[in-house]
């Protein structure tokens, strides 16, 4: 078993080395699902409610090889939290992801195997929500009031580290691509705060199709 394990290992090798004839530059559509929270940190590190948001935006790529590519994309991405029935914060960031895409030559018919890394940074575009009080006296339910995104955090600007993984189909020079991709915000959100600080945490599920330009 070792023996064979040794002389794959050569092969394997030359193929992630190996450019092929059709490489060059491609460009596409991205779209999907989005889950966001916080993780904050104070007494304890802990996460809010899940927010279930829509990203979606372009991509250009280029491929180095049979395997790699780097990959630029302009995505507009809903992300926020909720606390329990009584707290929801909506933010609309663009991100600019900046990846490292690996495409397995392990072919299944059509289909090989994507992994990708990278970061991206990100600007918030967009801020609303919404929080209710205490029930009054009369037990009747308190009414919404417009949320102050500036007491929720301050700063604007994001960088998360990126990773994820899927499965590409190529039908010629169009190519299909579903993955799963985690965002960790690298940014304290709420800077100004001495008892706590925020990040933006966010699990996405996207589609994407590509078409080779050259």
């Amino acid at each position: 078993m070792l023996g064979r394990l040794t002389s794959a290992l050569p092969i394997a090798l030359v193929l992630l080395a190996t450019p092929v004839s059709g490489q060059g530059l491609y460009v596409g559509l991205a779209g999907g699902l989005n889950r966001a929270t916080y993780r904050m940190g104070s007494a304890g590190d802990q996460f809010s409610g899940h927010r279930l948001g829509l990203v979606g935006g372009i991509v250009l790529g280029w491929d180095l090889s049979h395997v790699w590519a780097l990959e630029l994309e302009a995505l507009y991405v809903e992300k926020g939290f909720t606390k329990g029935s009584d707290y929801q914060m909506h933010l609309g960031y663009v991100e600019i992801p900046i990846l490292i895409r690996a495409t397995l030559p392990l072919v299944l018919g059509r289909v090989r195997p994507v992994l990708h890394a990278g970061v991206a940074p990100a600007r918030e575009v967009r801020c609303r929500g919404w929080s209710t009080g205490s029930f009054d006296s009369y037990g009747l339910p308190p009414p919404r009031q417009p949320l102050n995104c500036s007491l929720n955090r301050t700063r604007l600007w994001d960088v998360g580290a990126v990773g994820g993984a899927g499965f590409a189909v190529g039908l010629g020079d169009l190519t299909l691509t579903v993955e799963s991709r985690y965002s960790a915000g690298l940014a304290d959100l709420y800077p100004t705060s001495d008892i706590t600080w925020v990040k933006n945490r966010a699990l996405s599920i996207l589609l994407t199709g590509t078409l080779r330009v050259f």
